[in-house]
């Protein structure tokens, strides 16, 4: 079996950041980033609720930013279309 055949291909992956209001750091920082990780095409996500943000890493090929920011809505957070 040929080794560079059995290596998987690269995932493209990008990032972003949404703005995340009205959250408690330590109520809502965990289940943010459990919600989001469940999320078709995300690969990671860091709450930062003290800086009222969530860095999100995707595969552009299963997501986009829109549908994970729409995840978060429908779930009752308010998030913000992008953070500076």
């Amino acid at each position: 079996m040929n080794a560079a055949r059995s290596r998987p291909a690269a995932v493209e992956t990008r990032t972003f950041a949404i703005a995340v209001e009205g959250q408690r750091p330590t109520q809502h920082a965990h289940r943010i980033e459990a919600l989001l990780r469940d999320a078709r095409g995300v690969i990671g996500v860091e709450a930062h609720l003290d800086e009222a943000r969530v860095i999100v890493t995707y595969d552009p090929h299963l997501a986009a930013p829109a549908d994970i920011h729409d995840t978060l809505i429908q779930r009752g957070y308010h998030a913000a279309a992008r953070a500076e």
